[in-house]
């Protein structure tokens, strides 16, 4: 139970952190170079959500094996490490920004 709930709390502060970093990235190059209205961060979330929804992979696995501690512990380090990329990105898109 306690995993479940750390799960959805990482899953929560990752579609947050993402849908920052979409709203700023989409402020610096699309907004400003194609003259788009800028968009708030709870739009960016809201497409950060239907966008991972699109995207989805589903993995199968053939084998019977249960839901156990180290399923969580994988999904868990899987989402930090993306919330780890998104700041990267979002760094990038900075240096980047600067040379515009």
């Amino acid at each position: 139970m306690i995993f479940n709930i750390g799960v959805f709390t990482i899953f929560c502060i990752n579609v947050i952190i993402d849908g920052f970093v979409f709203s700023i990235l989409y402020k610096w190059f699309l907004a400003s170079i194609f003259g788009l209205p800028c968009i708030s961060i709870f739009t960016a979330i809201g497409l950060v959500l239907l966008f991972r929804f699109v995207m989805i992979t589903r993995e199968t696995d053939k084998k019977n094996t249960k839901l156990n501690k180290e399923f969580f512990e994988r999904i868990s380090m899987g989402m930090a490490s993306n919330i780890c990329f998104s700041l990267f990105v979002l760094l990038l898109g900075w240096v980047v920004h600067l040379f515009i």
